[in-house]
């Protein structure tokens, strides 16, 4: 599936990321979120999810490569999260967002999530 309105995407088509959404790399909630997430740093790569984050102000990435600040908005207005929020996504193989949290989580909820999100439809909270 190509993502026209997020094509920084495209590249990872067939992986699950995790996108998050911060107003600053200083946002208290975003670095809980990268603590959380340099802890569980090994499962995370072993399930294959690329990590990824976008920031109102400052520079994003998304696996190894950065996220211009046109991607970050392109990748915001794609999947509905304001520019002031913090959200943590999983994003699907086909791109679709299949879960959606807006404060930190736990590796283990993304992981357990990722599973879920192969076995069932769309989380409600994510719609």
């Amino acid at each position: 599936m190509n993502h026209p309105d997020a094509p920084v995407l495209d590249a990872l088509r067939g992986r699950p990321v995790l996108l998050v959404f911060a107003p600053s790399d200083r946002d208290p909630a975003f670095e809980e979120q990268q603590q959380q997430f340099e802890a569980g740093s090994d499962a995370l790569a072993a399930r294959g999810i690329v990590r990824g984050h976008v920031l109102l102000q400052g520079t994003g990435r998304l696996g190894e490569e950065k996220v211009t600040a046109e991607d970050g908005e392109a990748l915001r207005r794609h999947y509905d999260v304001p520019g002031d929020a913090f959200c943590v996504l999983l994003v699907g193989p086909g791109g679709a967002a299949r879960w959606r949290r807006t404060s930190p989580v736990k590796v283990q909820a993304a992981l357990d999530a990722l599973t879920d999100a192969a076995e069932e439809p769309l989380d409600p909270e994510s719609t």
